[in-house]
């Protein structure tokens, strides 16, 4: 309609369009905008291509989102974490980690790129495996935080390790971190 009446909207308009549409998971009509705007050279701002991988995602459309990145050569951390999110939460492990390898490999992985893995792993009483993308992670560069340690309390916790969990929170404790509250929750389960 708007092409119909020679009219194009600016960035921001079809930003708002976007989120709309995302919001309401028409997938095809968002896509559609998102070649649009990339035809007529306006550049959608980066948490518009974290929303449409999202609606991939809640669809259940991981290869599809895959591709749609690869398509549109789209190497940007938050649509990247939000389909690692959406892996993870699909229980797609190798896929989640082959996306985090290209990621690292592209310099767009950051910490909480790292971390929704490990997170990840540790929920599901993974912690070996966790640690072993820990280690990667401090390899490529990214430093662990408190979400990394976190991780690690849950994981430690999921396997009864509470001597290891307890040593982690110590060891937040003295770099005055704060672990989330499920982290807390699962290690108050613990000594209860």
């Amino acid at each position: 309609m708007m092409r119909a009446s020679n009219f194009m909207p600016d960035s921001l308009i079809c930003g708002v369009l976007l989120q709309c549409l995302c919001k309401n998971l028409c997938l095809n009509d968002a896509i559609k905008v998102l070649e649009d705007m990339m035809e007529t050279g306006l550049t959608p701002a980066n948490d518009v291509f974290a929303d449409a991988v999202n609606v991939f995602c809640k669809l259940g459309k991981l290869d599809d989102a895959m591709k749609f990145l690869e398509d549109k050569h789209i190497l940007e951390t938050s649509a990247c974490n939000v389909l690692l999110e959406g892996c993870c939460s699909a229980g797609k492990f190798l896929m989640a980690k082959d996306l985090l390898v290209k990621m690292s490999e592209s310099d767009v992985a950051d910490c909480n790129s790292w971390n929704i893995l490990i997170r990840w792993l540790c929920e599901n009483s993974r912690i070996r495996v966790g640690f072993e993308i820990l280690g990667r992670m401090v390899v490529s560069s990214s430093l662990p935080d408190c979400a990394t340690y976190s991780a690690l309390v849950i994981g430690n916790c999921k396997i009864s390790n509470y001597r290891n969990a307890l040593d982690l929170f110590h060891h937040i404790r003295a770099k005055s971190w704060v672990l989330d509250p499920t982290s807390y929750s699962e290690l108050s389960k613990a000594f209860a």
